[in-house]
């Protein structure tokens, strides 16, 4: 693994500690100790090295980790465990030797201060939770081409990291494992990865270009949720399903091509993607959650599928630049609030299929002048039509303006009319 650090330079060995070469459990003597240094002085500690024969080394056998810039690792060690670097504060220098295999949860978490890190490992497996959270110099990351997994939140919070390799024996990018990675500018994800859990690039804030894989047959709840920056070329078909919030708060993303393989969009799914301008949802798509398209304020066209049977809540909620939509007849019900706000729309095509409208669900749409209600409509929420200050005529079917004048009782002042 090759990292480059913010700032470069070495620092000189001074009170150096050295470790007893000797059984890691066990003194001179065979009795049991608590960690693996013996050393006088141990508070003025600036370097500190790990004796060969060591193969595991753990938080507790780094004494008075607050004061040390520099360690030694030997040759022999395998295994960097849970929390061994963690909140060494004042480190600044390490080289990891290449015997090490697996790097435990947090080992270098909160290394505030290291400048220099060395590490090309031939057989590192996985890299653990935290691992190297909040490692706030890391530039640049090539990760080995032996680990099959990044484990959960890895790299969260490595603030000036910019660009990460990862290679094609990874399987699997585990939650959050890059979140927060505010100066990330592009990854390269390999065919290999089957699975990038859930936030995995969430407040990637510059992130600009990422590939999804073709192995991938779901993108996660919350996947690339706020990456400010970001825009999708391609989305593979073999995208089954787009989790809750995937791209929550995409501002960049101008349209999203969605592939015919997609039969599912969850809640928030591109909420607040202020810049998308059209989106196209293939007619695979039989399901689409809450608030979808809520906030999308740049949104001017639609098409929907026609394997939809609803249009849930909020899912056009403040469209303001959505001017028409057609639904098509296989819809039931349209939600709550979904089309709340959309000052802009001035069409709407209501199907025979549609049984209930809910509450609010036209609220707000000042440039409605006239819609066509069919004869379907068993219920009709409460201000469904409320604030529609430019609807003249609601047009219903003929012979049933009672029934309608009931349902829409309170909900508007425009003149209910029947269907010449």
């Amino acid at each position: 693994m090759i990292f480059s650090a913010v700032k470069k330079r070495l620092v000189q060995q001074q009170n150096e500690i050295t470790m007893k070469n000797q059984d890691i459990n066990k003194d001179d003597n065979g009795n049991e100790r608590d960690a693996l240094y013996e050393a006088d002085s141990i508070n003025e500690a600036i370097s500190f090295i790990v004796p060969e024969g060591v193969s595991c080394i753990n938080r507790d056998d780094i004494p008075n980790r607050s004061s040390i810039e520099y360690i030694q690792l030997p040759e022999s060690l395998i295994e960097i465990g849970e929390g061994a670097f963690e909140n060494c504060n004042n480190l600044k220098e390490i080289s990891i030797p290449n015997s090490v295999s697996k790097v435990g949860k947090r080992a270098f978490s909160r290394t505030y201060s290291l400048e220099k890190f060395n590490w090309s490992p031939v057989s590192l497996i996985e890299i653990g939770e935290e691992a190297f959270c909040e490692f706030n110099n890391l530039e640049a990351i090539s990760i080995p081409n032996t680990v099959v997994k990044i484990g959960k939140e890895a790299f969260k919070g490595c603030h000036n990291l910019v660009s990460v390799k990862v290679p094609d024996s990874v399987l699997t990018i585990d939650d959050e494992a890059f979140a927060e990675c505010e100066e990330l500018r592009t990854v390269n994800i390999p065919e290999s990865v089957t699975s990038i859990g859930d936030g995995a690039f969430d407040r990637c804030y510059s992130l600009k270009t990422i590939n999804i894989p073709r192995s991938l047959s779901v993108i996660n709840e919350s996947t690339f949720s706020n990456c400010w920056s970001l825009k999708i070329e391609e989305i593979p078909d073999t995208i089954n399903v787009i989790r809750e919030a995937a791209f929550w708060g995409c501002r960049s993303i101008e349209t999203i091509p969605l592939p015919e393989s997609i039969v599912e969009i969850g809640n928030e799914a591109f909420t607040d993607c202020s810049s998308l301008i059209e989106i196209t949802i293939p007619n695979s798509v039989k399901s689409i959650g809450k608030y979808t398209f809520c906030n999308c304020i740049s949104l001017k066209s639609v098409s929907l599928s026609n394997s939809l049977s609803e249009i849930g809540e909020d899912v056009f909620r403040n469209c303001i630049s959505l001017k028409s939509v057609f639904i098509y007849d296989q819809v039931k019900s349209i939600g709550s609030r979904a089309f709340l706000g959309c000052a802009s729309l001035k069409e709407v095509r209501i199907p025979n299929s549609v049984t209930k409208i809910g509450d609010g669900a036209f609220a707000g749409c000042y440039s409605l002048k006239q819609i066509k209600l069919p004869d379907s409509l068993t219920s009709i929420g409460r201000f469904a039509f409320y604030g529609c200050t430019s609807l003249e005529a609601i047009i219903v079917p003929n012979g049933a303006r009672d029934r309608f004048e009931y349902m829409l009782m309170n909900n508007t002042t425009a003149e209910i009319i029947n269907e010449a």
